[in-house]
């Protein structure tokens, strides 16, 4: 009874962080004060310019195995709806020099842009488990976000939503645990 308990306290305590977090980041793209670099370039760019597009943001880092491990998914879902005009930016949270940062992004094949992030950024979304995604429809507004990687059909049906610019399906409710 007593590890039950337990596993159910630990259970509770993840799903009101994420509630927290998700409240944390801006619910419209033009209320962010964000901005990322591009690897190799000079120049910021606002994350505000992406309203117009369907966007996941991505927060990541090459230490980090789960956001390894979801490298082929966003490939996946980048060549997929690429040519509907979803944008992928993921925040490379690794704070390696650039040059470093082209050598990961080379060993792991990673086809969407992998950007640096302003502090502002950083500071706006509060990312303290990583991977953490935030879908964006055309208008800019937040419909989805996951802290951990979320299961490859749950991402894409909801991408698909957003692109066909349909309100997104409610994510399955989560198994309930066995004894």
């Amino acid at each position: 009874m007593h590890r039950r308990l337990k596993y159910l306290l630990t259970i509770s305590i993840a799903v009101l962080l994420a509630y927290a977090l998700a409240w944390a980041v801006p619910k419209a793209l033009s209320q962010s004060r964000g901005a990322y670099r591009p690897v190799g370039e000079s120049g910021w760019i606002p994350l505000k310019t992406n309203v117009g597009h369907p966007l996941l943001l991505v927060f990541w880092a090459s230490w980090c195995l789960p956001c390894v491990s979801e490298i082929p998914n966003l490939n996946t879902v980048f060549d997929k709806f690429e040519n509907a005009g979803l944008k992928i930016v993921a925040v490379n949270l690794d704070q390696d020099a650039d040059e470093e940062l082209r050598r990961t992004i080379q060993r792991h094949r990673i086809r969407y842009p992998v950007v640096l992030p302003s502090t502002d950024l950083i500071q706006e979304y509060e990312v303290s488990a990583i991977p953490a995604m935030y879908l964006y429809d055309k208008t800019g507004a937040l419909t989805n976000n996951w802290i951990g990687p979320p299961g490859a059909e749950e991402l894409e049906r909801a991408i698909q939503t957003v692109v066909q610019g349909g309100e997104p399906a409610p994510s399955p409710a989560p198994a309930k645990p066995t004894d």
